[in-house]
Formats: C-alpha cells, structure tokens, sequence
C-alpha cells in the first residue's frame, strides 16, 4: 500500500518565547486531519528550544498538546544550518480537522531570523 506523504516547510523567522502558527489540517469536507510522521528544525540559533504543537483554532488559539518533543537548548544545542529531527509523541500525532500545527519558542535567546520548520504529514489517521 502506498501513501501520499506530504511535506511542508516553513520559514518562522526570529520568534522568541512565542507560539506561531504554521498551518491548518484539512477540513473534513476536503480529507479531515493528518498524522505527522516527523519534523526537523534548522536554526542558526545555538541556544533557542522549539517544540511542535497543535492548537485550536476556536476563539483565542490554545495549545491542544505536544507533536514533537522540544529540541535545541543549552543542553542539545543546534548546529548551525544542520537539521535538528523532533521525537514525535505518539499520544498527539493525529491533528485534527480545525486545528493548526504550530511552533513554541522556549525563551532562551531569539530564533535565528532564517529558522525553518519542515513537517512530514500524512492525510488521516
């Protein structure tokens, strides 16, 4: 069986101790959710942590749960311009139609202003 696996990169630019959304799942009308299959982070920053997230999209964006475990920091810096993967968390890797992949920004020092988040996906569960 095969699957069409998406992928979607985005440029988050310099964010510091912020959520920022990236993109939305599909409604139900065109597929419903994704599941994400991985996710990496290249940053110039040496001491920034990113982490995935899904939010909802009702009223005022709230973080439903973590996707991918937060890497970079003091303690796992990035190395320039070198892909960093995210452990993604089995429990929340479903994001479902309405809610958005996000980025959150650990208050360290500023993402680097060229910062990319890539996201492999797939339609449904």
């Amino acid at each position: 069986m095969a699957f069409n696996v998406g992928i979607v990169s985005v440029n988050v630019g310099a964010i510091s101790n912020f959520t920022h959304l990236l993109f939305p799942a599909p409604s139900d009308a065109e597929g419903g959710g994704i599941t994400i299959l991985g996710a990496w982070v290249v940053s110039g920053t040496t001491t920034s942590s990113v982490e995935l997230v899904k939010m909802s999209s009702a009223g005022t964006p709230a973080v439903n749960g973590t996707i991918g475990a937060a890497v970079g920091g003091t303690a796992d810096a990035f190395t320039a311009e070198c892909p960093k993967p995210m452990t993604i968390s089995s429990t929340y890797q479903f994001v479902d139609a309405g809610e958005w992949v996000a980025v959150k920004e650990g208050d360290v020092q500023a993402m680097d202003g060229s910062a990319i988040v890539a996201v492999q996906y797939v339609m449904g569960k």
